[in-house]
């Protein structure tokens, strides 16, 4: 079983209006499947001002305050879902379960940790610190060089059908040149990568 926030994010969550309101959501779930027990579902639920999301920002090490905050909210909304039921479910799950879950989130938590530990340690071998932008600049030019020696094989077959010399013959050899000239440059503009 696991514990997860469905949702916690400002919005214009009422369709009826443009205020922006807070909509945070966290339930039991098994399987990737949130629980449900008839209609219910395993979750507990807020809607409230958008100041209140720090309340909510940090749902799973503060679940006491956010159990308290979503009953009372159950209590005094008027729904079609019956949140009270929900916020109950949840509870009775939750301490049902206590044990699976808290193992979960700990090997969780472990395996978050121990990959921020990986990546900081990467950081600290590290020779240097700003991206090496060879590959990303030698990608486009190769794409650009691609592209003009396109262009210049339909340059090259249009040149064959003309008569030589011609205004037009001249025009298009021009280009040829040109186009020629510009992909020896970036060729030429290739950068070495650095080790």
């Amino acid at each position: 079983m696991e514990l997860r926030v469905i949702q916690c994010q400002v919005g214009q969550f009422n369709l009826l209006g443009n205020e922006k309101s807070l909509s945070f959501s966290i339930g039991l779930f098994e399987k990737n499947v949130l629980i449900k027990d008839g209609e219910n579902k395993a979750r507990l639920y807020y809607s409230g001002d958008p100041e209140e999301y720090d309340d909510f920002k940090d749902a799973i090490d503060d679940l006491e305050n956010v159990f308290e905050k979503c009953y009372a909210y159950a209590n005094r909304v008027f729904s079609s879902t019956d949140y009270v039921a929900e916020c109950i479910l949840f509870a009775k799950l939750y301490n049902q379960h206590y044990e699976a879950i808290d193992a979960w989130l700990l090997a969780k938590r472990k395996k978050e940790t121990e990959d921020k530990i990986a990546r900081l340690q990467k950081q600290l071998e590290q020779d240097s610190i700003l991206p090496d932008l060879s590959w990303v600049v030698n990608n486009a030019i190769e794409k650009e060089v691609t592209k003009y020696s396109r262009w210049l094989g339909q340059d090259k077959d249009e040149l064959d059908q003309l008569r030589e010399n011609s205004e037009k013959y001249n025009k298009l050899q021009k280009r040829i040149d040109d186009r020629i000239k510009h992909i020896d440059w970036l060729k030429e503009s290739k950068i070495v990568e650095q080790d």
